[in-house]
Protein backbone atom coordinates (compact mmCIF):
# COMPACT_ATOMS: atom_id res chain seq x y z
CA UNK A 1 0.00 0.00 0.00
CA UNK A 2 1.29 3.23 -0.79
CA UNK A 3 1.95 5.87 2.14
CA UNK A 4 -0.05 8.28 3.25
CA UNK A 5 -1.51 10.40 6.47
CA UNK A 6 -5.09 10.89 6.38
CA UNK A 7 -5.10 12.21 9.88
CA UNK A 8 -2.27 15.32 8.91
CA UNK A 9 -4.16 15.93 5.86
CA UNK A 10 -7.78 16.37 7.97
CA UNK A 11 -5.66 18.50 10.67
CA UNK A 12 -4.09 20.98 7.69
CA UNK A 13 -7.93 21.24 6.39
CA UNK A 14 -9.33 21.93 9.98
CA UNK A 15 -6.90 24.60 10.94
CA UNK A 16 -7.69 26.53 7.78
CA UNK A 17 -10.94 26.15 8.00
CA UNK A 18 -10.50 28.37 11.50
CA UNK A 19 -7.38 29.57 10.98
CA UNK A 20 -7.29 30.59 7.13
CA UNK A 21 -4.40 32.89 7.39
CA UNK A 22 -1.39 29.90 8.00
CA UNK A 23 -1.67 29.06 4.66
CA UNK A 24 0.64 31.82 3.71
CA UNK A 25 2.97 29.93 5.67
CA UNK A 26 2.96 26.35 3.57
CA UNK A 27 2.96 27.91 -0.07
CA UNK A 28 4.77 25.17 -1.48
CA UNK A 29 2.28 22.71 -0.39
CA UNK A 30 0.19 21.98 -3.31
CA UNK A 31 -3.38 20.67 -3.49
CA UNK A 32 -1.84 17.18 -5.33
CA UNK A 33 0.22 16.21 -2.48
CA UNK A 34 -2.60 15.18 -0.91
CA UNK A 35 -3.90 11.35 -0.95
CA UNK A 36 -7.19 12.33 -0.03
CA UNK A 37 -9.10 13.88 -3.54
CA UNK A 38 -11.72 15.69 -0.70
CA UNK A 39 -8.72 17.28 1.25
CA UNK A 40 -7.08 17.91 -1.66
CA UNK A 41 -10.43 20.00 -3.16
CA UNK A 42 -10.95 22.12 0.09
CA UNK A 43 -7.06 23.37 0.09
CA UNK A 44 -7.20 24.53 -3.06
CA UNK A 45 -10.19 25.56 -2.60
CA UNK A 46 -9.00 27.92 0.43
CA UNK A 47 -6.04 28.63 -1.25
CA UNK A 48 -7.74 30.27 -4.32
CA UNK A 49 -9.81 32.04 -2.10
CA UNK A 50 -7.00 32.98 -0.13
CA UNK A 51 -5.29 34.38 -3.54
CA UNK A 52 -8.25 36.51 -4.10
CA UNK A 53 -8.14 38.60 -0.68
CA UNK A 54 -10.86 36.42 0.89
CA UNK A 55 -10.15 35.77 3.97
CA UNK A 56 -13.79 34.90 5.47
CA UNK A 57 -13.88 31.55 5.01
CA UNK A 58 -16.98 29.91 5.42
CA UNK A 59 -18.79 26.83 3.75
CA UNK A 60 -20.36 29.49 1.23
CA UNK A 61 -17.40 30.68 -0.15
CA UNK A 62 -15.62 27.00 -0.46
CA UNK A 63 -18.45 25.86 -2.56
CA UNK A 64 -18.84 29.04 -4.83
CA UNK A 65 -14.80 28.13 -5.02
CA UNK A 66 -15.32 24.31 -5.86
CA UNK A 67 -17.91 24.86 -8.03
CA UNK A 68 -15.82 27.06 -10.56
CA UNK A 69 -14.13 24.07 -10.95
CA UNK A 70 -15.26 21.50 -12.78
CA UNK A 71 -13.22 19.10 -11.24
CA UNK A 72 -13.06 19.85 -7.92
CA UNK A 73 -17.02 20.22 -7.85
CA UNK A 74 -17.22 16.41 -9.01
CA UNK A 75 -14.73 14.90 -6.79
CA UNK A 76 -17.67 16.13 -4.11
CA UNK A 77 -20.44 15.59 -5.58
CA UNK A 78 -24.08 17.06 -5.69
CA UNK A 79 -24.13 16.47 -1.77
CA UNK A 80 -20.97 18.74 -1.34
CA UNK A 81 -23.17 21.11 0.62
CA UNK A 82 -23.71 19.20 3.23
CA UNK A 83 -20.37 17.26 3.01
CA UNK A 84 -18.78 20.69 3.53
CA UNK A 85 -21.02 21.76 6.89
CA UNK A 86 -20.57 18.30 8.59
CA UNK A 87 -16.31 18.67 7.81
CA UNK A 88 -16.39 21.58 9.01
CA UNK A 89 -17.82 20.32 12.45
CA UNK A 90 -15.35 17.49 12.43
CA UNK A 91 -12.22 18.62 11.57
CA UNK A 92 -12.61 21.41 14.93
CA UNK A 93 -11.53 18.67 16.76
CA UNK A 94 -8.31 17.92 14.91
CA UNK A 95 -6.98 21.78 14.30
CA UNK A 96 -3.68 22.59 15.44
CA UNK A 97 -3.54 26.09 16.86
CA UNK A 98 0.44 27.47 16.39
CA UNK A 99 1.62 27.48 13.08
CA UNK A 100 5.00 25.41 13.91
CA UNK A 101 2.06 22.59 15.23
CA UNK A 102 0.48 23.28 11.42
CA UNK A 103 3.39 23.00 9.40
CA UNK A 104 4.70 19.90 11.00
CA UNK A 105 1.32 17.99 9.22
CA UNK A 106 2.29 19.95 6.34
CA UNK A 107 5.71 18.47 6.43
CA UNK A 108 4.43 15.14 7.00
CA UNK A 109 1.89 15.41 3.78
CA UNK A 110 4.59 16.65 1.88
CA UNK A 111 7.14 13.84 2.43
CA UNK A 112 4.28 11.08 1.95
CA UNK A 113 3.24 12.77 -1.29
CA UNK A 114 7.07 12.25 -1.96
CA UNK A 115 7.50 8.72 -1.01
CA UNK A 116 4.55 7.91 -3.33
CA UNK A 117 6.46 9.44 -6.41
CA UNK A 118 9.14 8.30 -5.25
CA UNK A 119 7.96 4.74 -5.10
CA UNK A 120 5.69 5.20 -8.40
CA UNK A 121 8.90 6.06 -10.73
CA UNK A 122 10.70 3.23 -8.87
CA UNK A 123 8.10 0.39 -10.29
CA UNK A 124 7.89 2.65 -13.67
CA UNK A 125 11.97 2.04 -13.95
CA UNK A 126 11.63 -1.57 -12.68
CA UNK A 127 9.70 -2.63 -15.62
CA UNK A 128 12.02 -0.93 -18.12
CA UNK A 129 14.91 -2.55 -16.46
CA UNK A 130 13.36 -5.93 -16.96
CA UNK A 131 12.72 -5.36 -19.96
CA UNK A 132 15.07 -7.40 -22.41
CA UNK A 133 14.38 -5.56 -25.40
CA UNK A 134 15.05 -1.98 -23.90
CA UNK A 135 18.67 -1.52 -24.55
CA UNK A 136 19.41 2.22 -25.07
CA UNK A 137 20.96 2.80 -21.94
CA UNK A 138 21.62 6.50 -22.91
CA UNK A 139 17.89 6.93 -22.53
CA UNK A 140 17.70 4.64 -19.95
CA UNK A 141 20.23 6.96 -17.41
CA UNK A 142 18.88 10.32 -18.81
CA UNK A 143 15.06 9.87 -18.19
CA UNK A 144 16.25 8.35 -14.47
CA UNK A 145 18.47 11.56 -13.81
CA UNK A 146 16.08 13.77 -15.14
CA UNK A 147 13.33 12.26 -13.60
CA UNK A 148 14.82 12.39 -10.10
CA UNK A 149 16.01 16.26 -10.70
CA UNK A 150 12.33 16.80 -11.13
CA UNK A 151 11.52 15.60 -8.03
CA UNK A 152 14.30 17.34 -6.19
CA UNK A 153 12.52 20.89 -7.57
CA UNK A 154 9.29 19.63 -7.22
CA UNK A 155 9.52 19.12 -3.06
CA UNK A 156 12.52 20.87 -2.25
CA UNK A 157 12.82 24.18 -4.00
CA UNK A 158 10.15 27.09 -4.28
CA UNK A 159 10.94 27.57 -7.91
CA UNK A 160 13.35 26.56 -10.16
CA UNK A 161 16.57 29.29 -10.65
CA UNK A 162 16.61 30.77 -14.10
CA UNK A 163 19.62 32.43 -15.59
CA UNK A 164 19.93 35.91 -15.14
CA UNK A 165 19.80 36.25 -18.44
CA UNK A 166 16.28 34.60 -18.42
CA UNK A 167 15.25 37.37 -15.96
CA UNK A 168 17.27 40.39 -17.27
CA UNK A 169 13.98 41.51 -19.26
CA UNK A 170 11.98 41.61 -16.65
CA UNK A 171 14.43 43.34 -14.03
CA UNK A 172 15.26 46.20 -17.12
CA UNK A 173 11.46 46.42 -17.05
CA UNK A 174 10.79 47.09 -13.47
CA UNK A 175 13.85 49.64 -13.29
CA UNK A 176 11.74 51.84 -16.37
CA UNK A 177 8.52 51.31 -14.52
CA UNK A 178 10.14 52.55 -11.25
CA UNK A 179 11.16 55.91 -14.05
CA UNK A 180 9.25 59.53 -12.76
CA UNK A 181 8.31 61.91 -15.40
CA UNK A 182 10.53 64.25 -12.81
CA UNK A 183 13.56 62.37 -12.67
CA UNK A 184 13.56 60.59 -9.21
CA UNK A 185 13.07 56.96 -9.10
CA UNK A 186 11.16 55.02 -6.93
CA UNK A 187 8.07 56.78 -4.74
CA UNK A 188 9.09 60.17 -3.69
CA UNK A 189 8.93 61.37 0.11
CA UNK A 190 6.55 64.23 1.62
CA UNK A 191 9.70 65.68 2.02
CA UNK A 192 10.74 67.31 -1.13
CA UNK A 193 14.53 67.64 -0.16
CA UNK A 194 14.99 64.15 0.54
CA UNK A 195 14.54 63.00 -2.92
CA UNK A 196 17.63 64.26 -3.72
CA UNK A 197 18.82 61.60 -1.12
CA UNK A 198 16.46 58.53 -1.72
CA UNK A 199 13.17 57.53 -2.75
CA UNK A 200 11.16 55.01 -1.11
CA UNK A 201 12.29 51.70 -3.35
CA UNK A 202 11.13 48.25 -3.58
CA UNK A 203 12.85 45.57 -1.04
CA UNK A 204 14.32 48.85 1.14
CA UNK A 205 13.93 50.32 4.94
CA UNK A 206 14.00 53.42 5.16
CA UNK A 207 14.69 54.33 8.87
CA UNK A 208 13.80 57.94 10.97
CA UNK A 209 15.38 58.66 14.47
CA UNK A 210 14.28 60.86 16.60
CA UNK A 211 13.79 61.20 20.40
CA UNK A 212 10.34 60.17 22.28
CA UNK A 213 7.42 62.76 22.08
CA UNK A 214 9.35 64.47 19.17
CA UNK A 215 6.91 63.60 16.54
CA UNK A 216 8.02 59.91 15.10
CA UNK A 217 4.76 58.84 14.15
CA UNK A 218 3.64 62.58 12.72
CA UNK A 219 6.65 61.78 10.10
CA UNK A 220 4.92 58.66 9.41
CA UNK A 221 1.57 59.57 8.81
CA UNK A 222 2.53 63.12 6.72
CA UNK A 223 4.41 60.13 4.13
CA UNK A 224 1.29 57.85 4.92
CA UNK A 225 -1.33 60.40 3.68
CA UNK A 226 1.08 61.90 0.70
CA UNK A 227 1.20 58.19 -0.49
CA UNK A 228 -2.59 57.53 -0.36
CA UNK A 229 -2.77 60.61 -2.05
CA UNK A 230 -1.11 59.20 -4.93
CA UNK A 231 -3.48 56.52 -5.02
CA UNK A 232 -1.21 53.86 -3.43
CA UNK A 233 -2.96 50.92 -1.11
CA UNK A 234 -0.88 51.17 1.90
CA UNK A 235 -0.78 49.89 5.66
CA UNK A 236 0.03 51.20 8.66
CA UNK A 237 1.02 48.77 11.36
CA UNK A 238 0.71 50.80 15.12
CA UNK A 239 2.56 50.12 18.17
CA UNK A 240 1.57 53.21 19.68
CA UNK A 241 -1.88 54.41 18.70
CA UNK A 242 -5.53 52.33 18.60
CA UNK A 243 -8.03 53.93 15.99
CA UNK A 244 -9.69 56.16 17.94
CA UNK A 245 -6.42 58.44 18.55
CA UNK A 246 -4.73 57.70 15.04
CA UNK A 247 -8.17 58.93 13.54
CA UNK A 248 -8.19 61.96 15.35
CA UNK A 249 -4.87 62.80 14.55
CA UNK A 250 -5.12 61.65 11.17
CA UNK A 251 -8.24 63.83 10.34
CA UNK A 252 -6.49 66.79 11.59
CA UNK A 253 -3.63 66.42 9.48
CA UNK A 254 -6.12 65.65 6.66
CA UNK A 255 -8.20 68.24 7.35
CA UNK A 256 -5.81 70.93 9.19
CA UNK A 257 -8.08 71.51 11.74
CA UNK A 258 -6.12 70.95 15.25
CA UNK A 259 -6.70 67.80 16.83
CA UNK A 260 -8.00 69.30 20.14
CA UNK A 261 -11.04 70.99 17.93
CA UNK A 262 -11.67 67.77 16.50
CA UNK A 263 -11.74 65.89 19.78
CA UNK A 264 -14.01 68.55 21.67
CA UNK A 265 -16.28 68.99 18.52
CA UNK A 266 -15.90 72.93 18.82
CA UNK A 267 -15.15 74.13 15.11
CA UNK A 268 -16.02 76.76 12.44
CA UNK A 269 -17.56 76.09 9.31
CA UNK A 270 -15.10 76.21 7.47
CA UNK A 271 -13.51 73.98 9.90
CA UNK A 272 -16.58 71.61 9.73
CA UNK A 273 -16.46 71.36 5.99
CA UNK A 274 -12.78 70.63 6.15
CA UNK A 275 -13.51 67.69 8.35
CA UNK A 276 -16.09 66.28 6.06
CA UNK A 277 -13.66 66.67 3.08
CA UNK A 278 -11.01 64.48 4.96
CA UNK A 279 -14.24 62.09 6.15
CA UNK A 280 -15.15 61.58 2.65
CA UNK A 281 -11.28 61.46 1.37
CA UNK A 282 -10.82 58.15 3.68
CA UNK A 283 -13.91 56.61 3.10
CA UNK A 284 -14.09 56.48 -0.63
CA UNK A 285 -10.22 57.02 -1.70
CA UNK A 286 -8.06 55.68 0.39
CA UNK A 287 -7.37 52.36 0.19
CA UNK A 288 -5.39 51.39 3.34
CA UNK A 289 -5.31 49.49 6.98
CA UNK A 290 -4.43 50.29 10.53
CA UNK A 291 -3.42 47.79 12.27
CA UNK A 292 -2.66 48.56 16.67
CA UNK A 293 -0.89 45.90 18.38
CA UNK A 294 1.70 47.02 21.17
CA UNK A 295 2.79 43.63 21.11
CA UNK A 296 3.93 42.65 17.85
CA UNK A 297 5.68 39.42 17.18
CA UNK A 298 7.98 38.77 13.75
CA UNK A 299 6.03 35.94 13.32
CA UNK A 300 2.50 38.06 13.77
CA UNK A 301 3.62 41.13 11.86
CA UNK A 302 4.63 38.69 8.42
CA UNK A 303 1.40 36.69 8.70
CA UNK A 304 -0.80 40.21 8.94
CA UNK A 305 2.02 41.52 6.29
CA UNK A 306 0.95 38.82 3.82
CA UNK A 307 -2.31 38.57 4.28
CA UNK A 308 -2.75 42.71 3.43
CA UNK A 309 -0.32 41.49 0.41
CA UNK A 310 -2.68 39.37 -0.83
CA UNK A 311 -5.59 41.73 0.12
CA UNK A 312 -5.11 44.99 -1.17
CA UNK A 313 -1.36 44.56 -2.85
CA UNK A 314 0.11 47.51 -0.64
CA UNK A 315 2.41 49.64 -2.40
CA UNK A 316 4.01 50.77 1.04
CA UNK A 317 4.21 50.46 4.22
CA UNK A 318 4.91 52.06 8.18
CA UNK A 319 5.25 49.89 10.94
CA UNK A 320 5.45 52.68 13.99
CA UNK A 321 8.01 51.86 15.43
CA UNK A 322 11.03 49.47 16.15
CA UNK A 323 11.46 48.49 19.36
CA UNK A 324 11.34 45.72 22.37
CA UNK A 325 7.83 43.89 22.55
CA UNK A 326 9.48 40.83 24.65
CA UNK A 327 9.56 42.10 28.34
CA UNK A 328 11.46 38.85 29.17
CA UNK A 329 14.76 40.67 28.07
CA UNK A 330 16.37 42.38 30.70
CA UNK A 331 20.48 42.72 29.69
CA UNK A 332 21.31 45.99 27.41
CA UNK A 333 22.87 43.18 25.14
CA UNK A 334 20.00 41.36 24.66
CA UNK A 335 17.51 44.26 23.67
CA UNK A 336 20.30 45.89 21.48
CA UNK A 337 20.47 42.44 19.54
CA UNK A 338 16.78 42.31 19.25
CA UNK A 339 16.72 45.88 17.85
CA UNK A 340 19.00 44.52 15.24
CA UNK A 341 16.90 41.77 14.55
CA UNK A 342 13.70 43.68 13.96
CA UNK A 343 15.81 45.94 11.59
CA UNK A 344 17.16 42.60 9.79
CA UNK A 345 13.24 41.36 10.06
CA UNK A 346 12.03 44.71 8.51
CA UNK A 347 14.75 45.16 5.69
CA UNK A 348 14.55 41.35 4.66
CA UNK A 349 11.05 39.86 5.65
CA UNK A 350 9.08 42.44 5.20
CA UNK A 351 10.85 44.94 2.17
CA UNK A 352 12.74 41.75 0.40
CA UNK A 353 10.07 39.37 1.12
CA UNK A 354 7.09 41.11 -0.31
CA UNK A 355 8.81 43.36 -2.47
CA UNK A 356 7.39 47.03 -1.00
CA UNK A 357 9.21 49.76 0.68
CA UNK A 358 9.06 50.13 4.09
CA UNK A 359 9.06 53.16 6.64
CA UNK A 360 10.23 52.51 10.24
CA UNK A 361 11.35 54.45 13.29
CA UNK A 362 13.51 54.02 16.23
CA UNK A 363 13.88 55.72 19.48
CA UNK A 364 17.27 58.20 20.48
CA UNK A 365 18.68 58.18 23.62
CA UNK A 366 19.46 61.26 25.61
CA UNK A 367 22.70 61.29 23.94
CA UNK A 368 20.88 61.38 20.63
CA UNK A 369 22.17 57.76 20.12
CA UNK A 370 20.94 54.81 18.39
CA UNK A 371 21.03 51.77 20.86
CA UNK A 372 23.33 49.35 19.13
CA UNK A 373 23.47 51.64 15.67
CA UNK A 374 26.12 49.41 13.99
CA UNK A 375 23.56 46.47 13.20
CA UNK A 376 21.03 48.89 12.97
CA UNK A 377 23.15 50.72 10.01
CA UNK A 378 23.99 47.54 8.97
CA UNK A 379 20.48 46.40 8.01
CA UNK A 380 18.39 49.83 6.80
CA UNK A 381 19.16 51.24 3.75
CA UNK A 382 18.90 55.02 5.11
CA UNK A 383 18.72 56.50 8.22
CA UNK A 384 17.62 60.17 8.93
CA UNK A 385 17.87 61.76 12.42
CA UNK A 386 15.23 63.90 13.10
CA UNK A 387 15.21 66.72 15.94
CA UNK A 388 14.64 69.82 17.47
CA UNK A 389 16.84 72.25 16.84
CA UNK A 390 18.97 74.33 19.46
CA UNK A 391 17.76 77.65 20.93
CA UNK A 392 21.44 78.93 18.82
CA UNK A 393 20.08 76.87 15.43
CA UNK A 394 17.05 79.07 15.72
CA UNK A 395 18.54 82.61 16.69
CA UNK A 396 20.91 81.89 13.81
CA UNK A 397 18.61 80.39 11.23
CA UNK A 398 15.36 82.96 12.08
CA UNK A 399 12.22 81.63 12.12
CA UNK A 400 11.41 81.26 8.51
CA UNK A 401 13.65 78.23 8.69
CA UNK A 402 11.77 76.18 10.69
CA UNK A 403 11.94 74.70 14.43
CA UNK A 404 13.03 71.12 13.33
CA UNK A 405 15.74 69.49 11.27
CA UNK A 406 16.64 66.35 9.15
CA UNK A 407 19.95 65.11 8.74
CA UNK A 408 20.69 62.23 6.53
CA UNK A 409 23.00 59.98 8.69
CA UNK A 410 23.39 57.01 6.46
CA UNK A 411 22.34 56.24 3.42
CA UNK A 412 22.53 53.21 0.67
CA UNK A 413 20.96 54.31 -2.38
CA UNK A 414 22.48 57.98 -2.27
CA UNK A 415 24.36 60.89 -0.46
CA UNK A 416 24.58 61.79 2.79
CA UNK A 417 24.11 64.96 4.53
CA UNK A 418 27.35 66.83 5.67
CA UNK A 419 28.34 67.03 9.00
CA UNK A 420 27.74 70.90 9.43
CA UNK A 421 24.29 70.59 6.69
CA UNK A 422 20.74 69.79 7.55
CA UNK A 423 17.26 70.52 5.91
CA UNK A 424 14.56 72.55 7.99
CA UNK A 425 11.34 71.84 8.28
CA UNK A 426 8.52 73.43 10.66
CA UNK A 427 6.75 71.09 12.44
CA UNK A 428 2.94 72.34 13.70
CA UNK A 429 2.31 69.87 16.30
CA UNK A 430 -1.86 70.79 17.02
CA UNK A 431 -2.27 70.18 13.27
CA UNK A 432 0.45 66.88 13.12
CA UNK A 433 1.70 67.64 10.42
CA UNK A 434 5.78 68.95 9.08
CA UNK A 435 6.09 71.55 6.79
CA UNK A 436 9.04 72.12 4.51
CA UNK A 437 10.84 75.44 4.57
CA UNK A 438 12.98 77.28 2.08
CA UNK A 439 16.30 77.46 1.57
CA UNK A 440 16.67 73.99 2.69
CA UNK A 441 20.66 73.53 3.35
CA UNK A 442 21.97 75.42 5.78
CA UNK A 443 25.30 75.05 7.89
CA UNK A 444 25.56 75.16 11.21
CA UNK A 445 26.87 78.59 13.27
CA UNK A 446 30.31 78.79 13.22
CA UNK A 447 30.48 78.72 17.43
CA UNK A 448 28.87 75.43 16.82
CA UNK A 449 31.93 74.09 14.67
CA UNK A 450 34.79 72.20 16.58
CA UNK A 451 37.27 74.47 17.42
CA UNK A 452 34.87 77.65 16.88
CA UNK A 453 36.41 77.83 13.01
Amino acid sequence: MLPFDTNSEAGIVGTLLYKPSFIIHSENLKPNFFYTKEYASIYWAIMELYKKGIDKIDEFNIITQLNSNKATSSILGKDKDKYIIELMDKLQFVKRDTVEEYLHLCNIVTSMSFKREVYKNIKDFESRVLDVNDLDLNKLNYDLVNNIDNLAIKYTNKEEIPLFSDKLDDILQEIEDGRNENGSYGIPSVFKELNNYFSYEKGELILYMARRKHGKSVIGMNELVHKLKMGLPCVYFDTEMQDKLFTTRLLSHLSQVEEQKIKNGIMTDEEIKSMRDAILFLKNKAVFSHIYDPSWTREKLYTHAKILKHKINFKFMVYDYLKITDNMMTSSSEQYNELGNWTNFLKNDIAGGLDVPVLSMVQLNRNGDISDSDKIERYATAGIKWTPKTPEELINDGKEYGNYKMEVMFNRIGGEIKDDEYLNYWFDKPKLTIHQCENIIRESPSFMKEGGK
